[in-house]
């Protein structure tokens, strides 16, 4: 195994490890996090493209982080992008599959939905982050 270290901060395991496999196909066994390392583990040795290639996935990786809370049928949602490498300015978030009517305003980055429901609810993401949901 062979392992090349990129350093990063603020990155979603899941999302970039699929980066990671459309860029590198079955030449990676996968991917480790420690501390502020991001391991990619070949297979066989890389190359300096491949450290070029790595390296540009994890500069174009612009994860959202998405948490929830209840209070009683008071949901608080809080949404996070911290590199926010695109500019965006909004999010749009869904409720079960249907994308709310109105984007979610980033402010420095971050945002906070309330959100009024006694049932059990999935928020997610509409915005490339299918695997970003949290259910409450």
């Amino acid at each position: 195994m062979y392992n090349l270290i990129i350093t990063s901060q603020d990155f979603d395991i899941i999302g970039i490890d699929a980066a990671m496999r459309v860029q590198f196909g079955d030449r990676i066994s996968g991917l480790t996090h420690s501390g502020g390392n991001l391991h990619v583990h070949f297979f066989e040795p890389y190359t300096a493209q491949d450290e070029t290639d790595a390296q540009a996935v994890v500069d174009a990786h612009d994860p959202v982080f998405i948490t929830a809370e209840r209070e009683g049928d008071i949901v608080t949602v809080s949404l996070s992008k911290p590199r926010n490498v695109d500019g965006a300015t909004e999010i749009t978030l869904s409720i079960d599959d249907t994308p709310l009517p109105e984007s979610t305003p980033l402010t420095d980055n971050v945002a906070t939905v309330l959100i009024q429901s006694a049932d059990e609810i999935t928020i997610g993401i509409v915005e490339d982050y299918p695997h970003q949901e949290v259910t409450i």
